[in-house]
């Protein structure tokens, strides 16, 4: 079942020359500070991030709990490469190690969190450290990751203990699929999703993306409503405002926006916007 590939040569990455402020480009950044320092298990960060092509992270040894949902993209993990769909985890004092695709580099969604409750979650979770996990839902992974992003900004009082409550969620759903044989309907929907990741700048039809898959609309829909609840209509429109959103942060217009996304005209995208996000795009 796993997503990364064994057996490509793994890059010495002693010698990459290491430079966050360039070879990194984040897109949005969450921090819960935590109310006690002896707080069980508090989220300290969520982020959104880009590695550009070849950036490499080197600790020896990494105390937070990290880890991270490959979006797009590949990381070297060890010596394997990581593809959309894995989850990158290290810390509790293991060593981290990564690398970004030197083509590619790799979009992810990072975790950190810290308290006393660390330790005890990772020995009843058995938590590799560090390791790779394969969850067989990763959409739902997403979605979790999404109500943490929501919490960003001027948070309420309650806020660290919900976000808390999510990343304890999160890590249990990380491991409740342990890797194994992945079904051919399981890859069919991988590849779907990869394909709608890899079209959110050009918003093909789900007909067209039908063709191209080589399966009927009436399948595809069956297949993601199976796996992720949704259409796949929903499952695009929700994932390209996502990417909108991005482009917003960035400082892009709510006209290049739309543009740069392929809608129609702008009130229609407004109106999209407004209806997935609950906000007016601004």
């Amino acid at each position: 079942m796993a997503l990364g590939t064994s057996g490509e040569k793994a890059i010495d990455l002693s010698k990459v020359k290491q430079n966050p402020q360039e070879s990194t480009t984040l897109h949005r950044d969450v921090y819960f500070p935590l109310p006690r320092k002896d707080h069980g298990l508090g989220v300290w960060r969520v982020s959104r991030v880009d590695w550009n092509p070849g950036f490499a992270f080197q600790r020896d040894s990494f105390e937070p709990l990290f880890f991270g949902l490959v979006l797009r993209g590949k990381v070297l993990s060890g010596t394997d490469w990581v593809a959309p769909g894995g989850v990158l985890v290290a810390g509790n004092g293991s060593s981290r190690d990564h690398q970004s695709d030197p083509q590619s580099g790799a979009d992810l969604l990072i975790c950190v969190c810290s308290g006393n409750g660390v330790p005890p979650l990772c020995r009843e979770l058995k938590l590799p450290l560090p390791g790779v996990l394969y969850p067989r839902y990763p959409q739902r992974l997403e979605s979790l990751w999404d109500h943490l992003l929501t919490l960003g900004g001027d948070p309420p009082v309650s806020a660290p203990r919900l976000a808390s409550l999510l990343a304890e969620t999160l890590l249990r759903e990380i491991t409740a699929y342990p890797p194994g044989r992945i079904t051919r309907a399981e890859a069919f929907f991988r590849k779907a999703q990869k394909a709608i990741w890899d079209t959110l700048d050009q918003r093909p039809t789900i007909d067209s993306l039908a063709a191209d898959l080589g399966v009927s609309r009436t399948y595809l829909s069956r297949i993601f409503r199976e796996r992720t609840g949704e259409t796949p209509f929903r499952f695009q429109q929700r994932h390209q405002m996502a990417r909108a959103r991005d482009l917003l942060d960035e400082g892009y217009s709510v006209t290049d926006v739309a543009a740069k996304l392929h809608w129609p005209d702008l009130p229609t995208f407004s109106k999209a916007y407004r209806r997935i996000t609950g906000r007016s795009p601004r």
